[in-house]
């Protein structure tokens, strides 16, 4: 009966969280409409630098936040040419964790507290304030909506936005339709198997330490994560962005702050015909080139398998020849301008500097429009949390 309740207590938190909330809107653009109006050329992506890092460690609901590398990985030093991994190994024993939570984004807001010089200006310094100029921090996922959404039509998604002393911070809402999948699917095996190989072949490609052979039998913890932190540019806007490092490929040199050395993971059924090969570089190689290129990732390995989670093989992408081989799919340069006038959208119509002013941007496949809505009453839910704000206005 207890675990009945509990149960119905998540449900009834997860339905929560794709709520409507009530409020005004104050803008409204179409997707073709702001993709006509990039004509321009593609704005200039400075490349990030890694200004700090943090992990988390998640367990069911419960997400900590650690600061340091403690959940650092590194990637595997030999890769067999026929690896034939098992990724269904272990899965009986993992630590699972859920997958629709607003924890691990307030994880960034925890480093910030901790990090505020590199990142939030101080009122009483010209000179530093120039010099950690912030216009927008969020999570990378945040950037990768929106610069997908001109060939992910289809798919709606959800940002709150707040303006707090001139940074804007944006993130992530699920929406109706994803918790109710999730709730649908949490339980469905195969889906729940297949999310599963994901993170089993993370961890197969990786080690905890640097020029070890992988733990054949080694626990995996879901979403358990290192992350990084990063200032970057894109135009005229500086951000501070973080995102999840599968690994990191310590035969690469890299000066401080470099991400030359990071690496990305997918897995993806194996390729043998003609339309898979379009749906592989249509879908899942957009987003994966919109996660690389976000955060600076120079390569990525995908494992293609069988469909009962048997690995192949293993091949190497080279992010910047991605968008080549997904020519007349998607264009790089497509992506980067819509993110760019998205975020001039963001920062004209996102008013208020307290923290407390909050707006729900979203995104409709029906009407394939955007939407800025200031929310009357916006609660926990979509707020900043009030530690947070506490925090960052002793700085």
């Amino acid at each position: 009966m207890e675990s009945r309740c509990a149960s119905a207590a998540v449900d009834a938190h997860y339905h929560a969280l794709c709520s409507d909330p009530a409020g005004e809107q104050v803008a409204a653009i179409s997707v073709r409409e702001a993709v006509s109006l990039c004509q321009d050329g593609p704005p200039r992506y400075g490349a990030p630098r890694e200004i700090g890092h943090y992990s988390i460690l998640a367990d069911g609901d419960d997400f900590e936040y650690a600061d340091g590398d403690v959940a650092k990985r590194y990637l595997r030093a030999r890769i067999p040419f026929r690896p034939m991994w098992n990724l269904n190994d272990g899965y009986e024993s993992a630590v699972r964790a859920s997958w629709i939570s607003l924890t691990p984004a307030e994880c960034l807001l925890r480093w910030i507290i901790r990090n505020k010089g590199k990142v939030v200006a101080s009122s009483t310094n010209e000179v530093q304030s120039e010099s950690v100029r912030t216009d927008f921090i969020c999570c990378r996922l945040c950037f990768c909506v929106l610069m997908c959404t001109p060939y992910k039509e289809k798919i709606a998604w959800r940002i709150v936005a707040s303006r707090h002393r001139g940074v804007v911070y944006l993130h992530v809402h699920p929406t109706k339709k994803e918790v109710h999948q999730y709730l649908k699917e949490r339980d469905h095996c195969s889906w729940d198997r297949i999310t599963y190989w994901g993170v089993k072949f993370h961890r197969v490609m990786s080690t905890s330490e640097p020029g070890v052979p992988p733990k054949e039998d080694e626990l995996v913890r879901e979403r358990d994560s290192y992350n990084t932190v990063l200032r970057g540019h894109i135009g005229s806007h500086t951000f501070v962005i973080s995102g999840e490092v599968k690994a990191v490929d310590s035969s690469v040199q890299c000066e401080p702050g470099s991400t030359g050395s990071y690496v990305e993971f997918k897995t993806n059924c194996l390729i043998s015909t003609e339309g898979q090969r379009s749906t592989f570089a249509k879908k899942k190689l957009l987003v994966w080139w919109a996660q690389s290129r976000l955060l600076g990732v120079p390569k990525g390995l995908c494992g293609f398998r069988h469909d009962n989670g048997i690995v192949m093989r293993v091949q190497e992408f080279d992010v910047k020849t991605m968008p080549d081989k997904a020519k007349g799919l998607w264009s790089e340069d497509v992506c980067m301008r819509f993110l760019n006038d998205m975020l001039n959208f963001i920062k004209e119509h996102v008013e208020g500097d307290d923290g407390r002013t909050v707006y729900l941007l979203k995104y409709e496949p029906s009407s394939c429009q955007i939407t800025c809505k200031r929310l009357a009453d916006p609660g926990k839910l979509y707020s900043l949390p009030d530690w947070f704000l506490k925090g960052i206005e002793g700085c």
